[in-house]
């Protein structure tokens, strides 16, 4: 932004110098307007991804969320590199926040603070080749689908035993048997419950089968947990051996996605993602996890994981359907 003002300022310093006549107070009048414009339609048609850096977004929070008095306050500090003044800033900022919350005002400002990304993200979204533009966001959005597509079809590959051992069995109970308001609660408490206290998680699904037996819905829910198997049953099973052995070499070598990255997505597509249950929550999963990967990685390297990350999960896949068709002739 910086750049751009001392530019601006440069351009027209060096017209106004160079002029061959004078230019009366009318006409630079004239010739002011003429630069705001363009460079207002210049500026306007930047990429929207702009508008997302935090210095960009707070243009939209101090004109939508905040107050006259407010504004007044923090416009002389929105540049400044000042400590001090950062943190008066985000202070002012904050107390639009809220106001707005205190008086039920426009709900972006509540949640904004969720649309911002780095500028170091944002650097990667444009490469120019050869002259020519290449948007990055659309090979991001392609990748995203193409993973979910194949982390699909290996996941569900998997033999059917796994989906009866805690916490997998939940899957089919809170889509089969519990209704939207039971599942939103539960949900957030599906990974948690399985690390630490799940208490209240299993109260949950202890209503979900109430209610189906008083509306007389799906009778599994009434007698899943006669399904339900133990890890250590799984041991003794050849097929479920050897899935796990390539559940080993998936992870050594499906490696553009960072174990710690995961925290990235939140628990609702962590649960798509476990449960296969919603595509469009996996890929925006797999959307955030490939934008980590090339802040990690560079653009360059990037797309070289990408595709051999791709080909690992197609060989693993066909490996494993190999050994599925093997057994099933076996058996």
């Amino acid at each position: 932004m910086h750049r751009i003002l001392i530019v601006l300022s440069y351009v027209v310093f060096i017209s106004y110098i160079n002029g061959a006549s004078f230019k009366s107070r009318t006409s630079i009048h004239r010739d002011a307007i003429e630069f705001a414009n363009l460079v207002e339609t210049f500026w306007a048609s930047k990429p929207a991804e702009f508008n997302k850096i935090e210095s960009f977004i707070h243009c939209k929070v101090l004109e939508t969320c905040c107050e006259e008095k407010q504004r007044k306050e923090a416009i002389p500090l929105v540049i400044s590199e000042l400590p001090d003044d950062k943190n008066r800033f985000l202070e002012i900022v904050e107390s639009c926040i809220n106001s707005t919350e205190q008086n039920g005002a426009d709900k972006w400002c509540r949640t904004y603070s969720q649309e911002i990304i780095s500028p170091w993200v944002l650097l990667s979204n444009f490469h120019y080749i050869s002259g020519a533009s290449f948007q990055l966001p659309t090979t991001i959005d392609n990748d995203a689908t193409e993973f979910a597509d194949l982390l699909e079809k290996f996941w569900n590959s998997k033999p059917a035993e796994i989906n009866k051992v805690q916490p997998f069995i939940y899957c089919k109970v809170l889509e089969t048997c519990c209704e939207e308001e039971q599942r939103e609660e539960a949900i957030p408490l599906f990974f948690p419950a399985f690390s630490g206290d799940k208490n209240r998680f299993l109260e949950i699904m202890g209503s979900c089968i109430n209610l189906t037996e008083q509306n007389g819905g799906d009778k599994w829910c009434q007698t899943y947990s006669q399904e339900i198997i133990s890890p250590w049953d799984l041991r003794s099973n050849s097929q479920v051996e050897q899935f796990e052995q390539l559940l080993d070499k998936f992870d050594k070598k499906v490696n553009i996605f960072d174990a710690s990255t995961t925290e990235l997505c939140d628990d609702e597509e962590k649960y798509a993602f476990m449960c296969q249950s919603n595509k469009k929550l996996i890929q925006r999963c797999i959307h955030k996890l490939l934008r980590n990967a090339i802040k990690r990685f560079g653009y360059k390297s990037y797309k070289k994981l990408v595709m051999e990350n791709k080909q690992a999960i197609n060989d693993i896949y066909q490996e494993w359907s190999a050994v599925s068709m093997k057994d099933g002739e076996t058996n």
